[in-house]
């Protein structure tokens, strides 16, 4: 398991991604993973998606003191800072 500096949360909303990163991380780390945590987040929540259909989501950035795994909603997920795997596929 990841420490809690290393976690990152995807929730998917009917407006578009959000992806929650905790405080004091560099825009580009979060932006290296931001691709493969909102592909996977798509196939989870939203199975059958084409490109096409997803490509044109919103998508928003958030910093956060803490991301706490065990309290995300129904359509969100924790997420591996490092590599972007989803935590407890």
């Amino acid at each position: 398991m990841p420490t809690d500096k290393n976690i990152g949360a995807i929730s998917v909303k009917a407006s578009g991604v959000e992806i929650s990163v905790p405080t004091g991380t560099r825009l580009g780390d979060a932006l290296k993973v931001a691709n493969i945590a909102k592909a996977a987040a798509l196939k989870k929540f939203q199975p059958g998606g084409c490109t096409q259909c997803t490509s044109g989501r919103d998508f928003r950035l958030r910093e956060v003191a803490r991301i706490l795994p065990e309290k995300l909603g129904k359509n969100a997920a924790a997420f591996d800072l490092k590599s972007g795997k989803l935590i407890g596929q």
